[in-house]
């Protein structure tokens, strides 16, 4: 099965969370993420490294495993319309919207680790977009491997 995973998922592979063992189970599919996955997950070891709650080696672990990952990148700039559209529609961050705008483009579900974005396109208004986000963890019909 194909999915998108956003940066929530990517930086459960790179570091210990809750659910990594289940964000490292996607590894098994076709994963396609656009490319604006790899800033925010630098962001991250940025703001976990000023914490210190990572070394520099780790960084550099993480970066490395991050750049190796089997990841189909999808350019933003031609999904820059729907972005906008369903940041407006939704009154939710244009950088979640980059995530759930390329899986309605591919046609395949978006994985993610935020359950109020989630929430929030699964509401009355947005049902139409509830096929193309799951919840980390959740079951999707036919993900067998």
């Amino acid at each position: 099965m194909k999915f998108i995973v956003d940066a929530n998922i990517a930086i459960k592979w790179l570091m210990p969370e809750p659910d990594s063992a289940v964000a490292i189970d996607l590894l098994d599919h076709t994963l396609l993420a656009p490319e604006l996955l790899l800033p925010e997950c630098l962001n991250v070891l940025w703001h976990k490294r000023v914490k210190q709650e990572l070394t520099a080696e780790e960084a550099v672990v993480a970066l490395t495993a991050l750049a190796a990952a089997r990841i189909e990148w999808l350019p933003v700039t031609p999904l820059m319309p729907a972005i906008l559209d369903l940041a407006i529609r939704l009154k939710h961050p244009a950088y979640d919207c980059t995530y759930l705008a390329a899986a309605i483009h591919v046609g395949a579900p978006m994985v993610t680790a935020d359950s109020r974005f989630v929430r929030r396109c699964r509401q009355a208004d947005a049902k139409d977009l509830g096929p193309f986000i799951r919840l980390l963890g959740e079951p999707v019909a036919g993900a067998e491997h």
